[in-house]
């Protein structure tokens, strides 16, 4: 903790997210270290400063505990706390991406090899993490349903266009259930990411047991508009 390029560095990268939108306030070892160097001085403002002397440094960090998580008892580890405006997904997404803006950045210099920025955890940081994973597992999740659905309905009915006839109306609905979701501000989380999925198997269940119905009647002889509409006033 009194190496001052280190703590210098870390006072930097607390500036640079402080000025990232989403970001409503900071706390980390350097900048209580600055009140603390303050105090050391009659509170005289223009101390506020981080001291290059070591001993002074130290004195600084000193009444700094560990018990306050921003150092550990060797300083290899030290926290610097972002406090969100909201948690909204777009503002955690902002923020993640800043992070990984500077380190890009900050790879370049030399105390780089002595330092390394990483995110880590707290309600933010975890909701930023599970977002990602959210966001990745959209995907695969509605490919693998709609897959599965596919093969059913090719295996029970024997048929491309009945498939097509089930499968189609339930992808636009899927499409306008997202679109709804962004309209109303319903961001993709891990609680209302099944909700898609349970919309999805609803839907395809009502669409088989419909296009059964139909198929149904019009064995029986009788036409498209009737086999339709017995279906839809059968229970």
């Amino acid at each position: 903790c009194t190496n001052f390029d280190i703590v210098d560095a870390i006072d930097e990268f607390e500036w640079a997210m402080k000025n990232v939108e989403g970001v409503h306030s900071t706390i980390s070892l350097p900048g209580l270290a600055k009140v603390v160097n303050a105090g050391w001085n009659e509170g005289v403002v223009k101390w506020r400063v981080l001291a290059r002397a070591p001993e002074v440094l130290a004195q600084s960090v000193t009444p700094i505990d560990t018990s306050t998580g921003l150092l550990n008892s060797d300083c290899s580890a030290m926290q610097v706390l972002l406090f969100m405006s909201d948690h909204q997904g777009a503002t955690l997404a902002r923020v993640v991406q800043a992070v990984k803006d500077y380190n890009v950045e900050f790879a370049k210099r030399p105390v780089a090899k002595q330092l390394e920025f990483k995110l880590a955890s707290g309600n933010a940081g975890v909701m930023a993490a599970t977002n990602e994973a959210v966001a990745a597992a959209k995907i695969e999740e509605l490919v693998a349903l709609f897959s599965a659905l596919v093969l059913m309905c090719l295996l029970t009915f024997r048929s491309l266009s009945a498939t097509l006839c089930i499968i189609l109306p339930l992808a636009l609905v899927s499409l306008l259930n997202n679109a709804l979701m962004a309209m109303l501000g319903i961001g993709i989380k891990v609680s209302t990411l099944p909700v898609i999925a349970l919309g999805v198997g609803v839907g395809v269940d009502y669409g088989i047991y419909l296009y059964d119905r139909i198929e149904v009647h019009l064995h029986e002889g009788q036409s498209l508009r009737e086999a339709y509409y017995r279906a839809l006033v059968e229970r």
